[in-house]
C-alpha cells in the first residue's frame, strides 16, 4: 500500500494525489478509506524523489528515517526538559539505544527502519511534540503559543491517518498533566479543544 502511494504519485503527477493506485489496480480509483487521502508522508517522499532524482526506496528506507531520528532526538530532549528530567541528554541516549536494540530484530541492516511509517513518527515524534507545545501554551497562554500548538497539530495530521486518534489523545494527556499548574483551567481547556479541531 505505501509503495503504491509513492509509485502512483511519481508515475502520474498530473492526476490528483492518490487519485489512482497503479500498483494494485490500474483501472479503478483509489478505493481505501478517505482518511488515507490526507496522508502526506509517502507523497512527501515522492516529491523529494522527483525533485532530487534520488531513488524513492533509498529515501524511504535510509534517508528519511535517519532525518526522522535526528528530529526525534531533538523533540525527545525538549520533551525531557519540559518534564524536568534531571539529565535529558542521558535519557534520550538510553531510549535511543533501547530503540536500536528493539528494532534490530525487525529490520537488520536498516538501522532506523522503524521510522518508515507515518504511524511510528506519530508515536515517537508527534506525541512528545504535543506535550511540549501544550506545556508552552499552558505556561504562557497567548495567541503565539496557541498558534504554535495549532500548527503542530495540523502538521501531524498529514503524517498518518492514525493522527485522528494519537494527536487528540496526546493533547488531552498533556492537558491533564499541565493544567494542574494553573488556575484558569476551563478557558485553557477550551483553547486546547479548539487547537485539535483540524484533526
Amino acid at each position: 500500500f505505501y509503495a503504491g502511494v509513492i509509485s502512483s504519485t511519481l508515475a502520474r503527477p498530473d492526476l490528483p494525489i492518490q487519485g489512482r493506485d497503479f500498483l494494485l489496480n490500474t483501472s479503478a480509483p483509489f478505493t481505501l478509506h478517505p482518511a488515507y487521502r490526507t496522508v502526506g508522508y509517502e507523497v512527501l517522499i515522492a516529491f523529494w524523489s522527483d525533485l532530487s532524482g534520488i531513488d524513492p526506496l533509498r529515501l524511504y528506507f535510509d534517508i528519511f528515517p535517519t532525518v526522522s531520528i535526528i528530529f526525534w532526538a531533538v523533540v525527545a530532549y525538549v520533551f525531557m526538559r519540559t518534564l524536568g528530567v534531571p539529565y535529558p541528554g542521558v535519557a534520550v541516549t538510553v531510549v535511543l539505544i533501547a530503540l536500536l536494540f528493539w528494532n534490530n530484530g525487525f529490520s537488520p541492516g536498516r538501522v532506523f527502519a522503524f521510522l518508515n511509517w507515518g504511524k511510528n513518527l506519530l508515536w515517537l515524534v508527534a506525541a512528545p511534540l504535543m506535550f511540549v507545545f501544550v506545556s508552552l501554551f499552558i505556561r504562557a497562554p497567548g495567541i503565539r503559543t496557541w498558534l504554535l500548538l495549532l500548527l503542530a497539530v495540523s502538521a501531524t495530521g498529514s503524517w498518518s491517518s492514525t493522527a485522528v486518534i494519537v494527536t487528540p489523545v496526546a493533547v488531552a494527556l498533556a492537558g491533564i498533566v499541565f493544567l494542574s499548574l494553573i488556575k484558569t483551567n476551563l478557558r485553557i481547556a477550551f483553547c486546547l479543544l479548539l487547537a485539535i479541531a483540524p484533526i
